[in-house]
This record gives C-alpha cells, structure tokens and sequence, in this order.
C-alpha cells in the first residue's frame, strides 16, 4: 500500500446522531481512499456498525453489497461474518461506550469510477467490556456507478455521540 497520504477531509462528531454521511470525499483525484475512525464512543455496545456507499446524489447505495470478516477475540475463539448479498458493509467495528474505545482503518479503491465495482479492506480494534476484540473485512460493491462519499451507521439502532473520521487520498 501506498504511503503518501493527502488530507481530504475529516469529520467530528460530539453529539448524538444515528448516521455520519462523509459527502463529496471519492472524486477522479485518487483510485484509493483511507478513512480512519477514532474516539469512537456509542450509546449501547454492538457489533453491528456498518458502511454503505453514497451516490453522487449524496443518497445511501442499499444493494449488491458482499462481505467477509474474521472477528478475534481475546477472550474467546475466533468467529466470521460474511454475505454474499447485503444491503451495507457489515461488522466493520465494534461500537461501545467505553470513551476512545476503539478505532478502524479502511482502504476504499475505485469508488468514483462509474466502469468498475468499488472494494474495501478494513480493520479495526476494540474494547467490548470483555476484552479486546480485532476486526479484519474485505468488501466490494457490486454497482458500476461513481460514489462520492460513504455512510457510517449501527444497523442495531444505537447513536454515535462521539467520533474523530479522517479521509485522505493514498498516492
């Protein structure tokens, strides 16, 4: 991976709201996007925190989504999460309410090209109560069609009250 990065913009959220769209981040600049997430700090614990891709419209992409994840846990034996026909990258995260509990890192490729499918590979480290726990996902979108920004949520419900998201561009 490519180790020059270049800011393109970063969110801070520190109230409570259920969905963080980043718009108008993926653009012709780049083919490869990082996007880390820190200071992460939810209203209930879940693994449910998940992505989705937002169209040029800035509208939320809810199908032909394909994940796999292994979740390792220090206090138990490893488990996996996968689907081959999702509406949204799921478990890319555990969410908490332990302050600055965890964080992710993920790599975005080609999402503004309208000719190819757009991937992601995330992992991420959390602090869940019991113990840590480690993320580690791949992911493609199969929709050709050209994203300018992404969507976190918890599919679960839960509020974000607190997160740090930064976007750059790899070159």
């Amino acid at each position: 991976m490519a180790t020059n990065l270049e800011f393109i913009k970063s969110a801070n959220i520190n109230s409570a709201t259920a969905t963080v769209n980043i718009t108008d981040v993926f653009s012709a600049n780049y083919e490869v996007y990082q996007i880390t997430i820190s200071n992460i700090h939810c209203s209930s614990s879940s693994d449910n925190f998940s992505a989705r891709l937002l169209d040029s419209s800035s509208s939320q992409i809810t199908n032909n989504y394909a994940y796999a994840g292994q979740i390792m846990y220090s206090y138990s034996g490893f488990g996996e999460n996968k689907s081959t026909s999702a509406d949204r990258w799921q478990r890319i995260m555990i969410s908490g309410t332990e302050l600055k509990q965890g964080g992710l890192v993920m790599y975005i490729f080609n999402p503004f090209s309208s000719s190819s499918y757009t991937f992601q590979v995330s992992q991420s480290s959390n602090y869940d109560g019991s113990g840590l726990q480690g993320y580690k996902n791949i992911g493609v979108n199969k929709n050709a069609t050209s994203c300018t920004g992404i969507s976190f949520f918890d599919n679960g419900g839960l509020t974000i009250n607190q997160a740090d998201i930064n976007v750059y561009g790899v070159k």
